[in-house]
């Protein structure tokens, strides 16, 4: 990952919404569910809006030290690494279109990506040419059944 970088995320295949503190993120690409927990969320929020990954984690280094922002650069990275976060270009941020970030709280807990993808297969079925016909969706068809679509 390039230092300096402005990331953001892939709109065109991450679905994302965070309920209690948790932020759940749905790649429509893979059908791989993300969970992130943690400091997870707060830094999701700022990679939402568009953010430099220094500022970033100088923004970390200066709330918890750098053990967090050491934490933070490997979470970013394992989001990059699963095609959710994305280099944007600058005219690509939209600071005014998003709200503001939650402040970081006192207490620190490290980022984490909880992955799940025994649901992949199901949700990047396509729902016409691979699902059982008399049984529908979510059940695939079998291997050796003809295409009658």
């Amino acid at each position: 990952m390039t230092d300096g970088a402005l990331l953001g995320i892939d709109v065109s295949r991450t679905t994302y919404d965070t309920v209690d503190g948790e932020t759940v993120i749905l790649d429509s690409e893979t059908g791989v569910l993300l969970l992130l927990v943690g400091n997870g969320p707060l830094i999701w929020e700022r990679l939402v809006a568009g953010v430099d990954r220094e500022e970033l984690l100088r923004d970390i280094i200066a709330a918890y030290g750098t053990d967090a922002a050491t934490d933070a650069a490997a979470f970013v990275d394992q989001l990059v690494d699963a095609g959710t976060v994305i280099t944007i270009e600058g005219s690509d941020r939209d600071p005014e279109g998003t709200p503001s970030p939650s402040p970081w709280p006192d207490t620190y807990t490290p980022p984490q990506i909880e992955r799940y993808d025994d649901i992949a297969d199901i949700m990047t079925m396509d729902p016409i040419h691979e699902v059982d016909p008399a049984l529908g969706w979510p059940r695939p068809r079998a291997r050796d059944a003809p295409d009658s679509a």
